[in-house]
């Protein structure tokens, strides 16, 4: 079985961990955009990224201090410098070493500017969401990465003897895989609330539980997709009514 999620905008680079390190498997890929965005004034950077100014004057300041010659250096793998509420529900640093080996065999992280990351890849910090409207080639961040990103999966589940890919990315990012070309099974899991008017997925409660269901498998070593079931963190139990093989729904309320 294997986990896709989402990057983050929020990053820590405060403290940097080079044990256990990789290297991303698109990194000359990745450069190839770092090149690009490199020669983009921070005033562009503003629009393409609709950002404030200070951002993007941040965002500036770090493609012109890409050098992967030095990501072993100034570089952060890429479980611990992600920080949005999905990572800080995985609660990186108080996972064991068992732990992270299985995410690194299990868990992959969709990214606009490095394709797809392994938990222990060494990253940089940046900006570039999987949606940003910015033709590459003639063509935008799913044109560029599509191809790529979905032969890696095929690939990776290939050689881990799995057809179950586990889907907790968002929607703008999980477009990313062509469902065409991809050979697995695909269950895509959902986190609803109750509301007056029946089960409604509210964003920042979605994000925060595919941060638990991952850190649920890390502690597990989660083998097979039923026993994802009895995930019960933050209230949420799985609901078998709305639920069918290929959609996993998890309420609370």
């Amino acid at each position: 079985m294997l986990f896709i999620i989402s990057p983050a905008k929020a990053l820590d680079f405060a403290k940097i961990e080079r044990d256990q390190k990789t290297t991303p498997v698109f990194l000359d890929k990745a450069d190839r955009l770092a090149q690009k965005l490199k020669k983009k004034s921070p005033r562009v950077l503003k629009m393409l990224f609709h950002v404030s100014e200070d951002l993007a004057q941040l965002n500036y300041d770090r493609f012109q201090n890409w050098d992967f010659s030095k990501l072993d250096h100034v570089g952060k793998k890429a479980l611990h410098a992600f920080n949005g509420h999905v990572y800080q529900k995985i609660e990186v640093e108080t996972l064991s070493d068992s732990d992270i080996q299985y995410a690194n065999a299990h868990l992959r992280i969709l990214s606009g500017m490095y394709g797809l990351l392994k938990p222990t890849d060494m990253i940089f910090p940046h900006r570039l969401e999987m949606g940003t409207k910015w033709p590459v080639t003639k063509k935008n961040l799913y044109g560029y990465w599509t191809k790529f990103v979905t032969k890696e999966l095929n690939n990776t589940m290939e050689e881990m003897g799995t057809d179950t890919l586990v889907n907790l990315a968002s929607i703008e990012y999980f477009k990313v895989v062509d469902q065409k070309t991809f050979k697995g099974r695909i269950i895509n899991v959902e986190f609803k609330e109750m509301r007056t008017d029946g089960y409604a997925t509210i964003s920042i409660f979605a994000k925060q539980a595919r941060g638990s269901m991952c850190r649920y498998a890390f502690k597990n070593k989660v083998k097979h997709p039923d026993e994802l079931m009895g995930f019960d963190a933050d209230g949420y139990v799985f609901n078998h009514k709305l639920s069918n093989e290929h959609n996993y729904i998890f309420t609370r309320g």
